[in-house]
């Protein structure tokens, strides 16, 4: 309906991510649990534990309410998916 009204609205949005936001988008990836993001994210950029998981968490709360990401069990833990 947007579309129709609006002629110009595109079919896709972009989003511009730093090496710290892509390397966690890359890492949703349906296998890995939050705790596993934070870890690899922590080792991947140099960041204490706690530095991974403020920026890791406060990212994955704004993906998730931009519909991005989605949170699922599996096997008693939550991982982390895109979205499609």
């Amino acid at each position: 309906l947007a579309k129709r009204i609006l002629k110009n609205v595109p079919d896709k949005r972009q989003i511009a991510l730093d090496a710290v936001g892509a390397d966690v988008w890359e890492l949703c990836d349906g296998a890995r649990n939050i705790s596993s993001v934070v870890a690899a994210v922590a080792k991947n950029h140099k960041l204490t534990r706690r530095e991974a998981e403020v920026s890791v968490t406060m990212f994955l709360q704004t993906l998730a309410k931009k519909n991005l990401i989605g949170l699922m069990s599996a096997g008693g833990k939550k991982v982390v998916k895109r979205s499609r």
